[in-house]
């Protein structure tokens, strides 16, 4: 049975304001003229966290002035944002910590609000690992307890760091999960009896009480959703589950003309028709045969890989703001993106990065906004900002030293100017 939290302020939270570094006095909360339409930028900030400093780093989007620092006291091991991008939730595995960030720009009721960043607090489990994100509600799966914690955005804004829910998910596994808020229902991995990665899901109520489940995703690993589906990685295929009239249903999708092939990471967000995936032949050697992108369209439910140009394979990849393109960074150093309704590379930038080894490398992250991406390059200590309106451009390499890594969009996405709240 699930544990229903009460929602109140930690003593947890409090504490970890005290971490909370000052870097930069551009970064404070200084009004902003009510009314006045700003550029976008105003309003959005950029988090980075290091492969080798117990930091989450905030810089302005503008220019990538220093705002704040916090102290994380080990190095973040994930990173994303919450539904409104306002909240920057991070991961430190080695810790057992999750931690919440109001990164102080957003928008309310359509108004752009600027304020300084404060540390929300801190939720401690054992070994969170993998977390995710669908409209209101996010998520952080606890390999170490076999706990599922799942959170209410809107209990960020009251200093609330209490799990909305938290559910025991049977036997020890790595595993994951994702609410579904349009269909007011929790997703969670379901442990395999013979151990190892999980083979199934089952669909629960925001109580916790078993709606509906499937069995048939052997090697679960890596999921994602947007407003109307959820999809799983299996180790031949992937599981769509979306809703009619109140039930789940399930769908297995395997990738056209390559039915070998796997999916073990998928990327998606709420309003973002498309999903990207990684597919993989597993338990073969990495090579073009064996590892590329797929878009996996959950209106047609098909799943249709992509062949980067001149045998590249991914490092990383996310969908443009639209939901309608993949941007992927590929081994080469090159960014392409791809059309997501032929799969086909509509345009290429060389040279984002410096050619990625296939082993050893540090990790690379890609965060979105309209028009642009923001890009990881740990080994020149950089987040590398792209311009994708058309033929991809490279706008400016900001050097924000270290081995960033991790990188998440904060406040505004799209490109319009924003007038500012009153």
């Amino acid at each position: 049975m699930a544990t229903v939290l009460p929602s109140r302020r930690t003593a947890a939270s409090l504490l970890f304001s005290a971490t909370l570094l000052t870097l930069a006095g551009c970064g404070d909360d200084a009004p902003t003229d009510a009314g006045t339409t700003l550029p976008a930028t105003t309003f959005r900030r950029i988090a980075v966290a290091d492969n080798a400093a117990a930091t989450l780093r905030i810089f302005e989007a503008t220019d990538f002035t220093p705002v704040q620092t916090i102290a994380t006291a080990a190095p973040v091991s994930y990173l994303y944002t919450t539904g409104s991008q306002r909240h920057a939730i991070y991961h430190v595995r080695t810790r057992n910590v999750v931690g919440m960030v109001d990164g102080g720009v957003f928008l309310e009721n359509a108004r752009g609000v600027r304020r300084a960043v404060a540390a929300v607090g801190t939720f401690t489990d054992s070994l969170p690992t993998h977390g995710n994100v669908n409209g209101s509600m996010f998520t952080a799966f606890f390999d170490g307890s076999n706990q599922v914690a799942f959170w209410n955005e809107s209990s960020l804004a009251t200093g609330v760091t209490t799990p909305t829910v938290r559910i025991p998910n049977g036997g020890m596994h790595h595993g994951a999960a994702v609410a579904m808020p349009s269909a007011n229902w929790l997703l969670t991995s379901a442990s395999n009896p013979a151990g190892g990665l999980p083979l199934g899901i089952n669909v629960l109520s925001m109580s916790g009480a078993i709606v509906d489940s499937a069995r048939n995703c052997p090697g679960l690993h890596g999921l994602a959703g947007n407003s109307t589906a959820v999809l799983f990685g299996c180790a031949d295929g992937a599981l769509l589950v979306q809703n009619s009239g109140g039930r789940p249903v399930f769908s297995k999708l395997a990738a056209a003309g390559a039915p070998t092939f796997g999916v073990g990471t998928v990327w998606g967000w709420h309003d973002k028709p498309l999903l990207l995936v990684r597919a993989t032949v597993r338990g073969q050697p990495t090579s073009v045969a064996t590892r590329k992108m797929g878009i996996a369209d959950p209106t047609a439910r098909t799943l249709r890989l992509i062949d980067l140009p001149n045998g590249d394979i991914d490092v990383t990849g996310d969908l443009d703001d639209a939901g309608r393109n993949a941007v992927i960074l590929g081994r080469s150093g090159t960014l392409y993106i791809v059309n997501g309704a032929t799969q086909q590379v509509t345009g290429t930038l060389a040279g984002v990065t410096a050619v990625v080894p296939a082993t050893g490398a540090l990790s690379h992250q890609i965060a979105v906004a309209e028009g642009r991406v923001y890009i990881t390059n740990p080994t020149a200590g950089e987040i590398v900002e792209v311009d994708i309106t058309g033929t991809p451009a490279l706008v400016r390499r900001h050097q924000v030293g270290g081995q960033p890594t991790r990188v998440a969009l904060l406040g505004v996405r799209s490109a319009a100017p924003v007038r500012a709240a009153n």
